[in-house]
């Protein structure tokens, strides 16, 4: 008599298998009284907000691992189904159909009282993703997401024909004044040149230029757009520095020009030269050095100048006469690889001892436990050469402020209160930093993964920002050469590939001083169209 095929009942008991962690984190909100939940309205962030304040820490964060447990299993359900159906379809045998179904039950129930129970990090590498249907199933590939998120910003690029591309402008859609940001599209531009360092395919290279040219346009003039902000012109778009974007005019923290975003932009003019082989880019972005810096600077002439974080439009006034914390090293790395890449190595050397200046003055550089100030702050210390000690020390204190987050579980939770695209840029200057692998892998890809579930809600004026962030900090300037199976990953294709071999690093570890770091041989690519 042939053995019955139960097979189809995996379906119901999978989905009251995957109730329980929800009604448990009910319960746990309810203080074990289902009668006190508000099914009104449950997944408003009110009741989220008075549970966390009237429990302890242990209590919300289990509360949060049965819920994401719940979703996790909500997440799968589908391949559920599918495999069932598919299975039954090829006519397997109902032995096999049995035990490979009532197997994987009973690992889905290990793998939810895992997911609640588990709170050592070290343990919960055996929460493995590769116990799930979503291991033998085809997930989008890490260039996969890279593209949709920038595709979010600058539209379908992918599918411009060579005529569409000869003429494409980029959409108005990194959430600033007429369409352009200054941050947004500064990554914008470097993300291009990370595909194109990833596929070779020397469109990314048109399109960054496009977006180049968009910004110098935009952000180059007044906000009116009828004329270039004093002393630019055509040729020399960046001579009268380039507007933040901001959507309001005035105030405080309106439009102006901040002197981080003008670096990250000068940094993402530099990249592009080295990767098309064209020096007019990095000679911009000299102009916008020149043109700027005497303005950020009060006392430039004495031994210990001061720096202002913001200044007008016109660059006439400081807007906020406060001192970036970040400001003078950013410029004097930034200023450094402009120089190093010009022919004039010594074009920029009055500007870099006034940030040098600065630094004397203010003393070591101050790490906060900010994310994106955290992640930046790493990002510049992996430029300086293992021979220097400022560089090497504020790396260690960067990783101190880090493993201080982990052990505290700041990294966990609240993440309805945290900006997405601050947790990237933490994300982005730790895998600029580290080591191919590290001890911090684990943390890093829960970070990605949590925003990954979670980006929808942030809000949707920061949407550009938030996908154009999470981009870069999914792969930081290309070339995915590790094929390294990592234990806690279902797909290769997710493990941590040699970012320093890209835009966003240096391309050598070995050679990290800033006159050989900028030079690296690219070959000369024309512009197309």
């Amino acid at each position: 008599m042939a053995e019955a095929n139960y097979s189809i009942y995996s379906i119901p008991l999978y989905f009251i298998l995957n109730f329980i962690p929800h009604t448990y984190s009910t319960l746990i909100v309810a203080n074990g009284s289902a009668k006190n939940w508000d099914n009104a309205n449950p997944k408003s962030t009110a009741v989220r907000d008075k549970f966390q304040k009237r429990v302890s820490a242990p209590t919300y964060q289990r509360w949060e691992r049965a819920r994401a447990a719940h979703h996790n299993g909500i997440e799968n359900f589908s391949l559920l189904i599918a495999a069932v159906i598919l299975g039954n379809m090829a006519k397997l045998d109902a032995g096999t159909m049995n035990w490979t179904f009532a197997s994987y039950l009973l690992l889905r129930a290990i793998y939810i009282v895992a997911y609640i129970q588990i709170t050592d990090r070290r343990l919960s590498f055996f929460r493995l993703r590769d116990i799930t249907l979503r291991s033998t199933m085809s997930a989008p590939t890490r260039l996969d997401r890279f593209k949709q998120a920038m595709q979010i910003v600058y539209g379908p690029f992918d599918s411009l024909t060579t005529d569409q591309l000869a003429e494409w402008h980029p959409p108005g859609n990194s959430g600033g004044h007429r369409g352009r940001y200054l941050w947004t599209d500064a990554f914008g531009v470097l993300n291009f040149l990370t595909l194109y360092k990833e596929t070779s395919d020397v469109k990314y290279l048109t399109l960054a230029q496009g977006l180049i040219d968009a910004v110098h346009a935009v952000l180059g003039s007044t906000r009116d757009g009828k004329s270039r902000l004093l002393r630019a012109t055509d040729e020399n778009p960046c001579a009268g520095g380039l507007r933040i974007g901001k959507i309001d005019g005035g105030g405080p923290d309106g439009d102006g020009q901040y002197h981080h975003y003008l670096t990250i932009w000068m940094f993402a003019l530099n990249r592009t030269s080295v990767a098309t082989g064209q020096a007019q880019y990095n000679d911009h972005a000299i102009a916008l050095a020149k043109a700027t810096h005497p303005h950020f600077f009060d006392d430039i002439g004495s031994p210990s100048p001061r720096m202002y974080w913001k200044i007008d439009m016109d660059m006439s006034r400081p807007i906020v006469a406060s001192e970036g914390n970040a400001d003078p090293l950013d410029g004097y790395i930034v200023f450094s690889l402009l120089a190093a890449a010009a022919n004039d190595p010594q074009c920029l050397a009055a500007e870099i001892a006034n940030y040098q200046r600065v630094i004397d003055r203010k003393g070591r550089h101050v790490v906060s436990h900010d994310m994106l100030d955290l992640g930046m702050s790493l990002w510049l210390a992996q430029w300086g050469p293992p021979s220097n000690t400022s560089a090497q020390q504020l790396g260690a204190r960067c990783m101190d402020v880090f493993d201080d987050l982990v052990s505290t579980g700041s990294l966990e939770g609240n993440f309805h209160r945290r900006l997405a695209f601050r947790d990237f840029g933490a994300v982005l200057g730790l895998r600029c930093y580290l080591a191919e692998h590290s001890k911090y892998d684990l943390q890093i890809q829960q970070l990605i993964e949590t925003w990954e579930r979670m980006m929808k809600s942030q809000p949707e004026d920061l949407e550009a920002i938030n996908q154009v962030m999470y981009a870069a900090a999914l792969n930081p300037g290309g070339e995915l050469n590790s094929s390294v199976y990592l234990f806690v990953c279902a797909q290769a294709d997710d493990t941590f590939p040699a970012f320093r071999k890209g835009y966003l690093a240096p391309e050598r570890r070995d050679e990290m001083d800033l006159g050989t770091t900028v030079s690296a041989g690219f070959p000369r690519i024309p512009r197309i169209g």
